[in-house]
């Protein structure tokens, strides 16, 4: 068994490098050229206790490089990483001479375009022959393989060319998948169904049995604190699902609207009952409108720059009376209480709003509004004074025929004392606070 202690391989592994297949080696056990396939060996603080690795002798991968061969008289050959020949016909070129350092121009170019792991087609002159390589890297390996015929001879054999470097290129791949997989299975399976596991409760199915074990080393131990942790998280999740179906609850049924909306705004989430005061047929519907909260919604567009405005200094807001336009356009009045939300860096992330329809209501104080114009208008219009008191005898109502007879204003007049205000009706006074209170309460 030869010594690897020195090889670059070996060293990388040690450092915490990856998996990786090495540049072609002289095998210090065989003697023969070799390719390595290694992987890491880590222990539980993922540092490398060794390595584990398979190798592949050059004398197949030149078997299998002259298959490569199209046409009549083209060949096939396979460099690797640096440019180092790892097959060709000429056997003097492998494993001592690199194609970045051919002496022809035109190899060099090709061997760049090579290293440099592109795929692709390059024409050049060879003793006054124009020849075609076609040229494709290897997956994983970092090599590139490449065939080369005389570009008469191209047209005939172009597909099966082609298809041959395809298969070439998957053999590879699919040896060296293969290999690797082998190798970190037998050592790695405890490991892998931990993984598995830890998928699975990722993905959020936390149902699976526990993890068996089997062990009392690392493993074991790791195993013991993945089951006891995967049980607490089930229990954490069962007081989270139930909070979470309390607050879902609340939120479908809750009688007022509920919205949430980014600071560009677009509605991220919305209740039942925001869709309906807006007048649509469900809550998605009305999250997949793409309606622009500013823009469309807002009657004003004004207003929803207030309330962002308040919000930013504030970082709340209540009882702010707008109006919304309902998908068919027309009119509502609403009150909004809304909070601004920000993310870690406490930069705004969404507002989180609660929308009352009010539109009854302004309707009612409109009407209210009115009725209380046409009475005014009727009691000022009136011949005599008319003075209207509470049951404490304190003036409410006043027209204008009082003022002009007392000489006081509404505002002078409100909330004194009906004495006060008529001075010559002394006489009367008590009869007229007898009389209301006689009325009662409800009069």
């Amino acid at each position: 068994m030869g010594d690897i202690a020195n090889r670059p391989y070996f060293l990388s592994i040690m450092a915490g490098g990856p998996t990786q297949i090495t540049p072609p080696l002289i095998s210090r056990t065989t003697g023969i050229p070799t390719i390595f396939m290694v992987a890491p060996i880590l222990d539980d603080q993922n540092a490398p206790l060794g390595l584990v690795g398979a190798g592949i002798s050059l004398k197949y991968i030149q078997q299998i490089a002259e298959e490569l061969k199209a046409g009549q008289t083209g060949y096939g050959f396979i460099v690797a990483e640096d440019g180092t020949y790892i097959s060709h016909p000429d056997a003097n070129l492998v494993m001592q001479k690199k194609i970045t350092q051919h002496e022809a121009p035109s190899k060099k170019t090709l061997g760049r375009h090579m290293v440099s792991s592109e795929s692709g087609i390059y024409r050049y002159s060879q003793e006054n022959e124009k020849m075609v390589a076609f040229y494709q890297p290897i997956p994983i390996t970092g090599w590139s393989v490449a065939s080369v015929l005389p570009e008469k001879e191209l047209f005939a054999p172009v597909i099966q060319m082609m298809r041959l470097l395809t298969i070439i290129t998957l053999f590879f791949a699919i040896l060296i998948s293969i290999a690797i997989l082998l190798a970190m299975q037998r050592l790695m399976k405890p490991l892998q169904v931990l993984t598995q596991r830890t998928q699975e409760i990722a993905a959020g199915h936390l149902e699976g049995v526990d993890l068996e074990v089997g062990s009392q080393d690392e493993i074991g131990s790791l195993s013991r604190s993945f089951n006891i942790m995967t049980g607490n998280l089930k229990k954490t999740l069962s007081v989270l699902k139930k909070s979470e179906d309390n607050y879902r609850g609340i939120f479908e049924n809750s009688l007022v609207g509920i919205l949430q909306v980014s600071i560009k705004g677009r509605v991220i989430n919305a209740n039942p009952a925001m869709a309906r005061i807006l007048g649509y047929d469900s809550a998605q519907t009305l999250i997949h409108s793409d309606q622009e909260i500013g823009r469309e919604l807002y009657v004003n567009p004004e207003d929803r720059q207030r309330i962002f405005t308040l919000l930013g200094e504030t970082g709340s807001i209540q009882n702010q009376e707008v109006q919304f336009y309902r998908v068919d356009h027309s009119i509502i009045w609403v009150s909004i209480a809304a909070s601004l939300i920000r993310d870690d860096q406490g930069e705004p992330l969404q507002v989180e709003a609660i929308v009352i329809d009010i539109s009854d209501r302004k309707a009612a104080d409109e009407d209210l509004r009115h009725l209380r114009n046409y009475l005014s208008g009727i009691i000022n219009s009136m011949p005599s004074a008319l003075a209207g008191v509470d049951r404490k005898g304190r003036v409410t109502q006043w027209n204008t025929k009082a003022e002009k007879v007392t000489g006081l204003s509404m505002e002078q007049a409100q909330s004194k004392p009906l004495g006060n205000v008529f001075p010559h009706l002394a006489d009367e006074i008590e009869r007229i606070y007898a009389a209301i209170r006689a009325a009662g309460p409800d009069h």
